[in-house]
């Protein structure tokens, strides 16, 4: 029974995989298709000292390491996903907001760890200053704001 349950987690483990490399895929066609989006926006929101996005990434931000694992076990290290480009398209008249759904779900995202607790984390320039802000997957996000403001 012990080897069954097993063999069935292993198996599901391969699908995961399987399914997150195919969205990794399909989020990687949609950032080529957007690149030149992109550097329109970026062009356009630094003539205008407006929100541009430095980094961006999504998914498991916080490692979790199993006890006993070693710190170079791949499956202790965090999981995510660089989603700069695909979050500057997002930008508009120097302003980023996202409601409160899966950001997985958004255009050039993909969920890098599903069933696991994933973030969102944007380090943006906004006027010339360093801006950062984290939230959880579900959690809306309004950019720029005073509070993000890395002093």
């Amino acid at each position: 029974m012990y080897l069954v349950s097993r063999e069935q987690h292993k198996e599901e483990e391969r699908r995961q995989r399987a399914e997150v490399a195919t969205k990794r895929n399909e989020a990687a066609m949609f950032v080529r298709l957007m690149r030149a989006t992109y550097d329109n926006s970026v062009a356009a929101e630094q003539a205008r000292k407006g929100l541009v996005v430095l980094d961006a990434w999504y998914g498991a931000l916080v490692s979790h390491r199993r006890p006993g694992s070693s710190p170079d076990d791949s499956s202790s290290q965090p999981q995510v996903a660089d989603v700069k480009v695909a979050t500057q398209c997002l930008v508009k008249d120097s302003k980023l907001i996202l409601s409160a759904e899966s950001k997985a779900s958004l255009p050039g995202f993909f969920d890098p760890v599903p069933s696991q607790h994933k973030s969102f984390r944007v380090r943006y320039e906004f006027r010339g200053l360093l801006h950062e802000v984290t939230v959880d997957d579900t959690e809306p996000l309004q950019a720029p704001k005073r509070a993000h403001l890395i002093r």
